[in-house]
């Protein structure tokens, strides 16, 4: 388990991560990932919004990016994702509720 004052430093945004033009949808659903570093454990997070090529998640904890994991379930409908994600971005919400993460589905 990962306490949260651990992991207090994230990067700052650079120009060139963003580039997302397609439309996003918003979505009022959670998300459940299992990551690659940590096979034994699953994590919760709420979904902003998805496109084509990704999503953005909500995390109370900050990410690494780079970090790559198995998109399993969409909740409460259970709609099965199967999909490998890896974080694109971190970046701290100005209301202290938590980090927008950026997440890129990967090619099988």
């Amino acid at each position: 388990m990962i306490h949260d004052g651990v992991l207090e430093h994230v990067m700052p945004p650079n120009p060139t991560d963003e580039r997302r033009s397609e439309t996003r949808l918003p979505f009022t659903t959670e998300l459940t990932i299992v990551w690659h570093h940590d096979l034994d454990s699953m994590g919760r997070y709420s979904v902003i919004d998805v496109s084509e090529h990704g999503l953005r998640v909500r995390s109370r904890l900050p990410m690494v990016k780079g970090m790559t994991g198995m998109a399993l379930r969409l909740l409460p409908e259970g709609t099965p994702l199967d999909r490998t994600v890896m974080v694109r971005w971190v970046r701290k919400v100005d209301d202290g509720s938590g980090y927008d993460i950026g997440l890129s589905f990967l090619e099988a």
